[in-house]
Parts: structure tokens; C-alpha cells; sequence
């Protein structure tokens, strides 16, 4: 696990964890990025995306989109 995310439908960043090092800078895109690619998809769609080079799964609850990024050799059922 790279890093996970507590994001409101706004786009608002809440909680951030990460768990390797990461600039401010490059965290902001990263966040702005993600928070874009969840928020965008519908509720019929998939809760697991490729993002570079991330697995990313991630949850709506309420109005809260919880997101975590993983490497790619962690998500293997998605595979």
C-alpha cells in the first residue's frame, strides 16, 4: 500500500496517509488526479482502476470517497 485517501464528492482531500515519500508538489497532482478519476465514474462501474503505475480501489460511503492506492503485484484478484 502506497497511500490512501479520504476525499470528499468535492474534491477535497480530508485525510491523507502515505506511506512512502512523496514532494508536496508531487502529492497534490497525485491527489488531483485520483480524486478526478474516482469522483467521474458511476456507481455501476468498477471500484478498481489502473493509474500509472497504482491499482487503485476505492469506496463511496455517503459522501466520502475512501481511496487507496496499492502496487500492482497487491491487487492480484483484479488481474
Amino acid at each position: 500500500m502506497h497511500f490512501f485517501l479520504l476525499v470528499n464528492k468535492q474534491g477535497h482531500t480530508r485525510v491523507s496517509k502515505y506511506y512512502n515519500f512523496l514532494s508536496l508538489e508531487d502529492r497534490a497532482v497525485l491527489e488531483g488526479e485520483v480524486t478526478r478519476k474516482c469522483i467521474a465514474r458511476k456507481e455501476s462501474q468498477c471500484s478498481f482502476i489502473e493509474y500509472k503505475n497504482y491499482k487503485l480501489v476505492y469506496r463511496r460511503y455517503a459522501s466520502l470517497f475512501f481511496i487507496v492506492g496499492a502496487d500492482r503485484s497487491e491487487v492480484r484478484f483484479i488481474d
